[in-house]
């Protein structure tokens, strides 16, 4: 546990945390991260290859590495208004982690304008 992380709040995406496995289920694992609620570990991401069950891959007691993908909407919406920089870093972040997530190959030329998409959505709630 890092020592200058101590709610929730200090999380951000892409932060690499080292836990202790506290619970595995047919889902995933549940890492203690030092806050109150564990993190969960989905089991999608224990492995670049298939996994079929997570205690092939770790058991309670486990020391384990994760990074941090997502953070509870009180805190996405803190951080993206505190100022533009902040704004095109979360969009960044996040088609990173949608790419690492999907392992889609292709040109950056070729995908969308995220954040011109993410800002004509924010415009249409506003109004």
């Amino acid at each position: 546990m890092k020592s200058d992380i101590l709610t929730i709040d200090d999380l951000r995406i892409g932060m690499e945390l080292q836990g202790t496995v506290r619970n595995v289920t047919s889902f995933g694992a549940f890492v203690d991260i030092g806050l109150h609620d564990d993190g969960l570990v989905h089991i999608s991401k224990m492995s670049k290859n298939f996994v079929s069950n997570p205690l092939d891959i770790v058991k309670v007691g486990d020391k384990y590495g994760t990074v941090f993908e997502l953070l509870n909407a009180g805190s996405c919406v803190k951080y993206v208004n505190e100022s533009q920089e902040n704004t095109d870093d979360f969009i960044n972040k996040a088609v990173a982690v949608l790419k690492k997530m999907h392992s889609t190959v292709c040109d950056d030329d070729s995908l969308p304008d995220m954040k011109k998409s993410h800002l004509r959505y924010v415009e249409n709630i506003k109004s």
